[in-house]
């Protein structure tokens, strides 16, 4: 009973293992308590081409998840004759879809990514890159207004879209270990047209942007407006809202 129902964004973050050195997030939410057990209420769908669309491209698993009432997992697994591809370049035509339900993605599951290590600057190897084709499109991350969705973003590198995270609603959302704007393996990654991440009126819960531990920072570099933007009016008490460690 206390799996996957903690205490969501402890004071500066969670820590990022349990007491016996195991990821201290396994699931939707980290266990109460000082163990983070096997159990998690999530299952999983895998992104496994660089494809716009179509089955097994990050478009198709996003609308999936969509469309189920239980929390998702989106994890990538992309190869090219059986090997692991790294960078992964997910090349967007048109903005993904809005997302409405309860979605982890999480780009460190593409094999080769690593977390960043260190204390003064962001060495994390992201292997799965999410950029606009050419030019910019509007939106990369979105959670609509009134909508009950929320999306933990991890391991990605992100450029190309005017607003690349954008949360509008939505209750425990979570911005970690990811990059925006700048390059990755010589890719270009356009800075944010407008702010890089937008938390809105209607985001409230447990809203966490990087963390104490060093693999949950984010980097944000090339933004025309705002690293990051909370809205005057959108959660903001120490427990409920943390913009933690993060390089910008």
């Amino acid at each position: 009973p206390a799996a996957n129902l903690g205490p969501g964004s402890t004071a500066r973050g969670r820590p990022a293992t349990e007491i016996e050195g195991k990821a201290r997030l396994n699931g939707s939410e980290q266990d109460r308590g000082a163990y983070e057990s096997p159990v998690t209420d999530q299952s999983t769908l895998f992104v496994t081409k660089t494809a716009d669309s179509g089955p097994g491209s990050l478009r198709d698993a996003i609308l999936i998840a969509n469309g189920n009432s239980s929390p998702k997992l989106i994890k990538f697994d992309i190869r090219v004759g059986g090997v692991p591809l790294c960078p992964a370049v997910i090349a967007l035509n048109s903005v993904l879809p809005q997302i409405t339900g309860s979605v982890t993605i999480d780009g460190y599951t593409q094999e080769g990514s690593t977390l960043n290590t260190s204390p003064g600057a962001f060495n994390a190897n992201l292997c799965v890159i999410v950029k606009a084709a050419s030019g910019a499109l509007p939106y990369g991350f979105w959670v609509p207004a009134n909508s009950a969705g929320s999306v933990v973003l991890r391991g990605l590198a992100v450029g190309g879209f005017s607003q690349p995270v954008h949360i509008l609603s939505g209750q425990g959302s979570q911005i970690i270990g990811n990059q925006f704007g700048g390059t990755s393996h010589g890719v270009d990654l356009l800075g944010a047209g407008l702010s890089a991440i937008v938390f809105g009126a209607g985001a409230t819960g447990h809203i966490l942007v990087g963390g104490s531990a060093l693999g949950d920072r984010n980097v944000i570099g090339g933004a025309s407006g705002n690293g990051i933007d909370r809205k005057v009016d959108a959660t903001a008490t120490d427990t409920n809202c943390q913009i933690v460690n993060n390089l910008i």
